[in-house]
C-alpha cells in the first residue's frame, strides 16, 4: 500500500547547494541570446508560452512585449536560438497591439500548436494558426473573437462540450477602477468592475461562438490565473481561476464540470479552495502523490499552498502563517528540478504600486524552494537574480533536452529596454546522476491530450502527472509530461487514462528517454540529439499496448463468476474490509477464470491496477 507522501514547510536559508555553484545559470545574461522586456505602463503581463512550432522536437519560446512586438525564438539546439519573429509573422501580427498573455493549443487538430494572445482592453485578442510551415495565420477576424475587446489575463484551451475540439476559455481584468476611500480620501478597498469571463466555444470550422453565460463560467472576478484540473477524478475538466482583489469582487472561483447539464458550477468553496486574496499566478502538481492535484496561489503576502486530503474532498492550506511569503507573487511553478522525485517550488516576484494599506517591498527577489525529503527549503543559491527586476510570467522547459528542467522568466518595465529587466534563461546545471522520463502525448485523430493523466509504477510506488492547460501567470509551459526517477532505471508499468476515458497500459520502460505515446499504439522514441537538429521518430519500443479492461459476470452473482482479461497478471478479490480472500493467476494462452464465492456482500476484483466490484447475493 503506498503511503501518503507528509509535507511540510520549513522557512530558512539552503546551505544543500555551495555558495559557488547556481543550479540555475542564466544563459541570457547580458542579452547573449535576445535583449527583450514586456513594456507595460501598469507594470501587468508578462507572458511567456514553450511552444514547438515547427514540431521539430526542440521546444521553443514566446515572449509577451506589452506595447512592443511579441518574439518567437526558434530552438535550433545546443541552446542556440533563431529571432523568427518576422519569418513566423508574429512581428507583423502584434507589433501594433499591447499583448499581456500567451496560450497554446490546437484549435484544428493538425497537430500543430495554435496560440491565443491575450491583450488590453480596447484592442481584440489575438488567435493565431500554425500554419505548418514555420509561420502563423491571423485568423482572429474571421474567428469570432475580434468583437470583444477586454483586458485578457489569460487563456486555457478545453474541450468543454466534448465533441474533439478545443473551446478557448479566457480569463478577463479590470474595465472600470474603482476605490473605496476613508475621510482623509485615503484608499482603504475596492470595487473594482471586471469584464465578464468568456468562453469561445470552437464550432470546427475555424470560428467560434461565445457562451460564457450558457455555461455558467462567466464570473466578473479580476482573474490574473487560470488553468484546467480534474477536481474530482470524474475524468471531465474543470477551471481553477486565481482572482485578484478576492476580498472586494469576487475569491478564487472553481468551476466543476457537470456533464449531465453540460454546464458547470462554481464549487471553489465546497473544495476549501476560495481564498480572498489578491491572486496573481497557480502552480500545479501531485506534491504529496495521491494521484490529486496540488496547488500553489501567489499573492501579495503569503502565498497559499493548497494539499488535497485523500480522506476530504477539501484543500488543507499548507501555508497557514506564510512561511512562504513573497511579497508580490507571479508565476508559479511547481516541477522537479532535480529529478529525485520529489517537486520543489519556483515564483517569480516582482514590485508593482498598490494602496498604502497593503504595503509590499521593491525588491522582493524570486524565490526557489527546495524539496528535502518533503520539506520546501528556501535556496538562495540555486539562483543568481538581480533583485531589482519586475518578474511576471514563468514557464517550465526542457530547452537543451537533457531530461533536466528549465525555467523561462519574464521580467517587465513601465516604458523602456532596460538590461535588467531582460528576460532570463534559466538553464539546469543539475548533477545529472538522476534519472528520469520525458513523454509527448498524442490522442487518436490529433485531439488535444488535455486531462490525459500518466501514472508511472516502480518499486511498489507510483507517480501520477497529468497534461494540463493554462498555469502560472499569463503563461504556458512545456506540454511534456516529465518523470524525475532519481536512481530508478526502468519504470516496471506506465498507465495512460486517456480523456476520452480510453486506457493504455505499457511494460519495463527505460530511463533517460524522450518518448511520444499515441493512443492504441507502442510508445515511440524520439532522438534528440543535435546531430539530427530535432527529435525524430525512430523504432517502437518493445513495450506492448494493452487494454487495461477486464469483464466480471455475472454481477450481481450468488457466488459462481467469470473473469475475463488480456492481462497476464494475478487476480485477486478482496472484501469490503480489504482482506485479500483468493488469489488467481490465468493460465498462459488463456483469457478467462471461474470463480466461485460463497459469502454474500461486496468484494473488489483487481488486476493489476485496475479494479470492479461485484455484488455477491
Amino acid at each position: 500500500m503506498q503511503v501518503k507522501k507528509i509535507i511540510a514547510i520549513i522557512f530558512f536559508y539552503s546551505t544543500l547547494l555551495s555558495p559557488s555553484f547556481s543550479q540555475f545559470l542564466d544563459i541570457n545574461d547580458g542579452g547573449n541570446i535576445i535583449l527583450h522586456s514586456h513594456i507595460s505602463p501598469n507594470l501587468l503581463g508578462g507572458g511567456v508560452a514553450i511552444i514547438d512550432f515547427n514540431n521539430d522536437g526542440w521546444e521553443d519560446v514566446y515572449l509577451t512585449g506589452g506595447s512592443e512586438s511579441d518574439a518567437l525564438l526558434m530552438n535550433k539546439g545546443n541552446l542556440e536560438f533563431e529571432d523568427s519573429s518576422i519569418s513566423s509573422f508574429i512581428f507583423q501580427y502584434t507589433r501594433l497591439y499591447h499583448t499581456n498573455s500567451v496560450s497554446t493549443g490546437d484549435i484544428n487538430n493538425d497537430g500543430f500548436t495554435d496560440l491565443f494572445i491575450g491583450t488590453i482592453k480596447e484592442e481584440s485578442s489575438l488567435l493565431l494558426l500554425n500554419t505548418g510551415k514555420g509561420s502563423f495565420q491571423n485568423i482572429t477576424a474571421s474567428s469570432g473573437i475580434a468583437p470583444f475587446k477586454e483586458w485578457a489575463m489569460g487563456a486555457v484551451f478545453i474541450d468543454v462540450n466534448n465533441d474533439g475540439y478545443q473551446d478557448i476559455y479566457v480569463i478577463n481584468y479590470i474595465e472600470e477602477f474603482n476605490s473605496i476611500l476613508d475621510e482623509n480620501n485615503e484608499v482603504i478597498g475596492f470595487d473594482h468592475d471586471c469584464a465578464p469571463n468568456r468562453l469561445f466555444i470552437n464550432k470546427g470550422d475555424l470560428t467560434f461562438s461565445e457562451e460564457g453565460a450558457l455555461y455558467n463560467v462567466d464570473s466578473k472576478g479580476c482573474g490574473l490565473a487560470v488553468l484546467t484540473t480534474d477536481i474530482n477524478n470524474d475524468n471531465m475538466q474543470d477551471i481553477f481561476v486565481g482572482n485578484d482583489f478576492g476580498e472586494w469582487v469576487y475569491p478564487n472561483e472553481l468551476f466543476v464540470s457537470q456533464p449531465a447539464s453540460n454546464s458547470f458550477n462554481e464549487l471553489a468553496n465546497s473544495y476549501n479552495l476560495s481564498d480572498s486574496i489578491y491572486s496573481m499566478g497557480i502552480g500545479v502538481a501531485d506534491i504529496n502523490d495521491d494521484s490529486q492535484d496540488d496547488f500553489i496561489v501567489t499573492n501579495i503576502g503569503k502565498s497559499s499552498f493548497k494539499l488535497s486530503d485523500a480522506s476530504s474532498s477539501e484543500y488543507e492550506d499548507l501555508n497557514p502563517s506564510g512561511l512562504i511569503n513573497n511579497q508580490t507573487g507571479w508565476g508559479a511553478l511547481i516541477f522537479d528540478a532535480d529529478n529525485d522525485i520529489d517537486s520543489e517550488v519556483y515564483i517569480s516576484n516582482g514590485f508593482i504600486n498598490t494602496a498604502d494599506f497593503i504595503g509590499n517591498d521593491a525588491s522582493d527577489s524570486n524565490r526557489f524552494y527546495l524539496n528535502a525529503n518533503g520539506s520546501f527549503i528556501e535556496s538562495t543559491s540555486a539562483f543568481v537574480i538581480d533583485k531589482n527586476a519586475k518578474s511576471r510570467g514563468s514557464a517550465v522547459c526542457d530547452l537543451n533536452n537533457d531530461g533536466f528542467l528549465d525555467i523561462v522568466n519574464v521580467n517587465i518595465d513601465r516604458t523602456h529596454f532596460d538590461l535588467n529587466s531582460n528576460v532570463n534563461f534559466y538553464i539546469n546545471q543539475a548533477n545529472q546522476a538522476n534519472n528520469w522520463l520525458s513523454l509527448l502525448l498524442e490522442t487518436k485523430d490529433l485531439k488535444s491530450p488535455v486531462g490525459a493523466t500518466v501514472t508511472a509504477y516502480y518499486q511498489d510506488q507510483a507517480i501520477t502527472k497529468r497534461y494540463f492547460s493554462g498555469g502560472s501567470h499569463a503563461s504556458s509551459s512545456s506540454k511534456r509530461i516529465h518523470f524525475g526517477l532519481n536512481k530508478v532505471t526502468k519504470i516496471d508499468s506506465m498507465k495512460v487514462q486517456w480523456p476520452d476515458g480510453d486506457k493504455s497500459v505499457f511494460f519495463n520502460i527505460s530511463a533517460n528517454k524522450h518518448l511520444k505515446i499515441k493512443q492504441s499504439e507502442n510508445p515511440t522514441q524520439l532522438d534528440c540529439s543535435s546531430a539530427n537538429w530535432g527529435c525524430v521518430h525512430t523504432k517502437p519500443l518493445s513495450s506492448d499496448v494493452i487494454s487495461l479492461d477486464f469483464s466480471v459476470y455475472p454481477n450481481p452473482s450468488t457466488g459462481a463468476i467469470s473473469i475475463e482479461s488480456m492481462l497476464n497478471q494475478p487476480i485477486k478479490i478482496f472484501d469490503s474490509s480489504g482482506r485479500l480472500i483468493a488469489l488467481y493467476t490465468i493460465p498462459n494462452g488463456a483469457q478467462k477464470v471461474h470463480a466461485t464465492i460463497e459469502k454474500r456482500g461486496i468484494y473488489i476484483i483487481r488486476i493489476g491496477y485496475e479494479s470492479k466490484k461485484i455484488l455477491i447475493y
